[in-house]
């Protein structure tokens, strides 16, 4: 069962970085944002590419936006974990993106982004379209 498609089995390699240069085109895909009462949005990501590290910079690809991950957390059962960094291939929880939202690409810069596009490189992830809600209701 895969749940997740990996980036090592495709055909075209996205945003590939070169040794020693892996922070530079770090990708990310959020899969999930929830709230806590401390610390606010919980973004957990997965990392396709580079590493995040706290304090960082990151461009929102799909929304257009710079934001900054104060924290990385490292999410073991309900016990979190701040870390320096996070490499490819994991999942991580940042803290600090108020305007990232579920199926966002998260990329280094937008420089970055723009140079990748500039080259004919893919975006991995462009967004999700979430489906029309079933039936509404309010509760008064």
């Amino acid at each position: 069962c895969v749940l997740m498609p990996s980036r090592l089995r495709s055909s075209n390699h996205v945003w590939r970085a070169e040794p020693g240069n892996e922070a530079a085109l770090m990708v990310c895909h959020v899969l999930q944002v929830t709230h806590d009462a401390m610390r606010g949005p919980l973004v957990f990501l997965r990392i396709l590419s580079g590493s995040i590290r706290a304090q960082s910079p990151v461009y929102n690809l799909t929304r257009s936006q710079r934001e900054r991950v104060s924290r990385v957390l490292l999410m073991l059962a309900d016990q979190q974990q701040e870390v320096p960094a996070i490499t490819e291939g994991n999942i991580a929880v940042a803290v600090g993106l108020k305007h990232t939202v579920t199926g966002d690409t998260l990329v280094q810069s937008e420089q970055a982004a723009k140079m990748a596009k500039a080259s004919g490189q893919t975006v991995p992830f462009a967004g999700l379209d979430a489906a029309p809600p079933v039936f509404f209701c309010s509760v008064e």
